[in-house]
């Protein structure tokens, strides 16, 4: 929305589904049980929206234009099938929480479903890669077209390049190939190779195999100075938050190293344009403050590096933290989950792990995941004990652990 009120994109379809992780997102972390039930019937709402009335062949994959807003690019879009099947996890959660049974089992089975259909359907297993849509022959050619219209358009406005040369004759190629395929051949179509072909690892829906091998693709074929192109095709500009969805990715299939290596890319942009602030596009241009730019920061850092995973609802939070390689001791404080307070350091020795955790209230559960624990000896608060697993449970204001490794 624009700062004199007039509305030029009344929003794309996966926002809706975005809104939905928004809510789970806030209650994990803050329990407010009120916010939830104001909340729930919106995302209840959305949900019957997005598998309804946005799914007009009824295939599950919702129609319309998700976060690449390409032209002609009006389709069952990967990133929007793989958000609505995460926001069918999180309403089912939700229905969990309301005491509504009946609703989360609905949920539940159908976000099963829709992961499996992801994850064949919207494969290409010559390319290795998830697709950017799925849909008809036709639509592909509508696709097509659009790209080659695009560039004519950019070619009109004194956009010229040696680099749009070679896009527009990859499209025509393309196109030339598509209109010699059987009218409604129906499958998974790569016309654009837009970054959100990622969104499946970022969710940690993929397959193991299909990620590993298309991560490394994205990070060796497909990744320019500060992170993953907007465009395979295109290999022109990149974007905050395609980076950060990378991180994430990476993060997502325990790659602690490769993730941060996509995080010190927005770390180099940041202040360039506004100081404490990180430019929508990299390096430096686009909008000079989003919110959403933050994303490939926070999240890597919070939810994968120190690990925390809060149920603000239930008093809990789970620490599973994946320090990279290179760093010895971490350390975050007076981060807020619920009506508590908690810090958290870490720090690495040649023999030893030990961890300082903290919070304000004494009434709050905590559990800490530390791999190839069982079976070993630890110290908690000064007692030696014997791990029968690699999870340690543990509560109250102060507690210090140490591990021999």
């Amino acid at each position: 929305m624009s700062s004199n009120g007039f509305v030029y994109n009344k929003g794309n379809t996966q926002e809706t589904a975005h809104f939905a992780l928004a809510v789970w997102k806030v209650f994990e972390w803050t329990g407010d049980i009120n916010f939830l039930n104001e909340m729930y019937p919106y995302v209840k709402q959305g949900i019957r929206w997005l598998m309804t009335e946005q799914d007009k062949n009824h295939n599950m994959f919702p129609e319309g234009y998700g976060i690449m807003e390409v032209k002609g690019l009006n389709a069952e879009l990967v990133d929007v099938a793989v958000y609505s099947q995460q926001a069918l996890e999180a309403a089912s959660k939700m229905a969990g929480t309301l005491n509504e049974p009946a609703v989360q089992s609905e949920y539940s089975q159908q976000a099963e479903i829709l992961k499996n259909k992801v994850n064949t359907l919207f494969w290409d297993d010559v390319e290795g890669s998830y697709c950017d849509f799925y849909g008809s022959r036709e639509q592909a050619v509508t696709t097509t077209t659009g790209a080659i219209e695009q560039i004519q358009i950019n070619v009109k406005a004194g956009i010229a390049s040696p680099e749009k040369e070679k896009e527009q004759q990859f499209y025509e190629e393309l196109l030339r190939h598509l209109k010699t395929l059987p009218e409604g051949t129906e499958k998974g179509w790569l016309t654009n190779k837009n970054w959100v072909i990622s969104t499946p690892m970022e969710c940690g829906i993929a397959p193991s195999d299909k990620a590993i091998r298309l991560l490394d693709k994205v990070r060796n074929a497909q990744t320019g100075d500060y992170g993953p192109y907007l465009s395979a095709v295109e290999r022109t500009r990149m974007m905050t938050i395609a980076t950060g969805v990378q991180a994430m990715a990476e993060a997502a299939y325990g790659r602690t190293d490769e993730s941060m290596w996509y995080v010190d890319k927005i770390v180099q942009t940041f202040g360039r344009v506004l100081p404490g602030a990180i430019s929508e596009m990299m390096p430096d241009y686009g909008c000079p403050a989003q919110a959403w730019t933050l994303y490939g920061l926070a999240m890597p850092l919070i939810t994968h590096v120190f690990g925390v995973h809060p149920d603000a609802y239930h008093k809990t939070v789970a620490f599973s933290p994946h320090l990279p390689s290179a760093w010895n001791e971490i350390k975050i404080s007076a981060l807020p989950v619920g009506n508590n307070t908690i810090s958290l350091s870490i720090k690495k020795s040649d023999n030893s792990i030990t961890y300082d955790i903290s919070s304000n209230n004494a009434d709050w559960k905590y559990t800490l995941t530390h791999k190839g624990l069982r079976e070993t000896k630890y110290t908690l608060n000064g007692k030696t004990l014997t791990a029968h697993s690699d999870e340690i449970e543990f509560s109250g204001k102060v507690n210090h652990m140490v591990i021999v490794k």
